[in-house]
């Protein structure tokens, strides 16, 4: 009867370290996920409620960046190898870049995605960049997205890596950004007017 107990507790301790072990590798996120950009786990100067890095709320995104800052996912399962990057992005510049990197803000680079701006960087639209992901860029790694910009020129709000198992978003015909934005009461505003139409194969957004 001792042996039994002893083996039903070993088989709980080592299910409750697997569990454990799961939420951590995912708590950061997967391919073929939509990631909310507020859920990195660090920045450039540590700690996201700090500059160079800002969690802006009501608004929901990352903003207000400075030039060369990035934010971290520690973590995140890179699965066979991500082939294709989406953000939802916001940006005032007529160019502006976000790259996409491993293991350290000098990392391997898979790739960067170029933004055009929307007319306020509280104006989200969505872009999306082809990566090259080397023979080392599968499994799990931390990732870091690094902010190719002049200060306050970029807010983030989400981003999906793509490693080609799902359907890819269907590209857009090109259009002349459109500033329409409302703005409440309290001066945080602000959406589009018409946003774009959804993808013919949507992926399901969800948050890890």
């Amino acid at each position: 009867m001792n042996l039994f107990r002893r083996y039903c507790h070993l088989m709980a301790y080592v299910l409750l370290t697997v569990l454990g072990l799961a939420a951590f590798v995912y708590a950061d996120g997967s391919v073929n996920y939509s990631i909310d950009a507020r859920q990195a786990t660090s920045d450039s100067d540590g700690d996201l409620r700090e500059s160079p890095v800002r969690i802006c709320k009501p608004d929901n995104f990352v903003g207000w960046v400075r030039r060369g800052s990035w934010i971290r996912f520690t973590g995140f399962d890179f699965g066979s190898g991500p082939i294709l990057v989406e953000v939802v992005a916001g940006t005032k510049r007529s160019e502006a870049f976000i790259a996409v990197r491993q293991g350290s803000p000098d990392g391997f680079e898979l790739g960067r995605v170029k933004l055009a701006s929307t007319g306020d960087t509280r104006v989200f639209d969505t872009f999306t960049a082809p990566l090259m992901p080397n023979n080392q860029s599968s499994g799990i790694k931390d990732l870091f997205l690094c902010f190719e910009c002049p200060d306050n020129a970029i807010s983030l709000r989400s981003f999906t890596l793509f490693d080609g198992k799902t359907p890819l978003p269907q590209p857009k015909p090109a259009a002349s950004p459109q500033v329409g934005a409302v703005a409440s009461d309290s001066g945080s505003a602000i959406s589009k007017v018409n946003p774009p139409s959804a993808p013919e194969n949507p992926v399901d957004v969800v948050v890890k």
